[in-house]
C-alpha cells in the first residue's frame, strides 16, 4: 500500500457542500477518552505519591478537625498538591498531539473538513476539565477519608497551573514525539536554574529569564491550599508563559503537517 503523505495544504478544510464537523461533539469523545486512558494512571499515581508524602504528617502532627488545621498537615497538603498537579499535568499532555500523529489517527478525526488547530485547543480544553475532575473527586475523598480540609482557592489555582504547564507539554507535542521528555527537562531544568540564578547579571540572568519560573510554583500552589499568601506576579508569569506556549503550539499544529512523525 503505498503511504499517504498529507502536506498542510492538503490537510485544510475542502470546500464542500458536506457540513463541517461539530466539535462539540468531539469533545465529548475527548472527554470520555480521557477518562478511559488517563483516568486510573492519573488517580494512581498522584493517591501514591501524595499519602506516602501526607500520611507521616499526618501520623506526626494530627489531622484537620473542629479544633482547625495543623500547620504541618497544611506544609504536607501544599507539597503533595504541588506533584498531584505536576503528575497530573504530565499525563494529560503527554501525547496529546504527537499520539494522533504517530497512531495515524489525525486521518480518521480530519477525514471530514475539520480546523485543526480548534480541535486540538478543545482537546487541551477537555484534558484540564478532566484533570480538574478527577483532582475535585480525589479532595472530596480526602474530605471524608481524612478531614474535612478543602481550600477554595485550590481548584482554580490548579487549573491556571495546568495551563502553565500543560501549555509547555501541549508545544512540544506539537513539535515532535517526545513531549514528556521535553516537558519534564523543563521543569526540572527551570527549577534548578532558578534557584542557581535567579540574581545573576549577564548572560545568565537572560537565560534564566527564557524559561518558565518553576521555582515560583510551589509558592503559587502554596497560596492555594492556605500556606502562605499569594504573589499575583508569579501566578501571571507562570501562567502566561504557558499561555504564549499554547499558542506557539496551535501555530505549529496548524501550519505543519501532521504526516510528519
Amino acid at each position: 500500500m503505498t503511504a499517504v503523505s498529507l502536506t498542510p495544504a492538503d490537510e485544510a478544510p475542502i470546500a464542500t457542500n458536506e457540513p463541517r464537523a461539530r466539535l462539540a461533539r468531539y469533545a465529548l469523545w475527548q472527554l470520555r477518552d480521557y477518562f478511559l486512558d488517563k483516568a486510573v494512571p492519573t488517580v494512581t499515581l498522584i493517591v501514591l505519591s501524595v499519602y506516602l508524602t501526607l500520611v507521616p504528617a499526618i501520623v506526626t502532627y494530627g489531622r484537620p478537625g473542629p479544633r482547625g488545621v495543623p500547620r504541618a498537615f497544611v506544609e504536607a497538603f501544599s507539597l503533595t498538591m504541588l506533584m498531584a498537579i505536576l503528575e497530573g499535568v504530565l499525563l494529560a499532555t503527554t501525547g496529546i498531539i504527537a499520539d494522533d500523529r504517530k497512531l495515524g489517527y489525525f486521518r480518521f478525526f480530519f477525514a471530514k473538513p475539520v480546523s485543526v488547530w480548534r480541535f486540538y485547543a478543545i482537546k487541551f480544553a477537555v484534558s484540564l476539565t478532566g484533570f480538574l475532575l478527577l483532582l475535585a473527586f480525589l479532595l472530596a475523598v480526602h474530605w471524608f477519608a481524612v478531614g474535612p480540609y478543602f481550600p477554595p482557592a485550590l481548584l482554580p489555582i490548579a487549573a491556571l497551573m495546568f495551563v502553565a504547564v500543560g501549555g509547555i507539554g501541549f508545544l512540544a507535542s506539537a513539535v515532535w514525539r517526545y513531549d514528556w521528555v521535553t516537558l519534564s527537562a523543563v521543569v526540572f531544568t527551570s527549577t534548578i536554574m532558578w534557584g542557581l540564578w535567579e540574581k545573576a547579571t549577564g548572560w545568565r540572568a537572560v537565560l534564566v529569564r527564557l524559561l518558565p519560573p518553576m521555582d515560583q510554583m510551589g509558592a503559587v500552589v502554596g497560596a492555594g491550599s492556605g500556606r502562605n499568601a499569594l504573589v499575583m506576579s508569579d501566578l501571571w508569569w507562570l501562567t502566561g508563559y504557558g499561555v504564549v506556549c499554547f499558542v506557539l503550539g496551535l501555530v505549529v499544529v496548524s501550519r505543519r503537517s501532521l504526516a510528519k512523525a
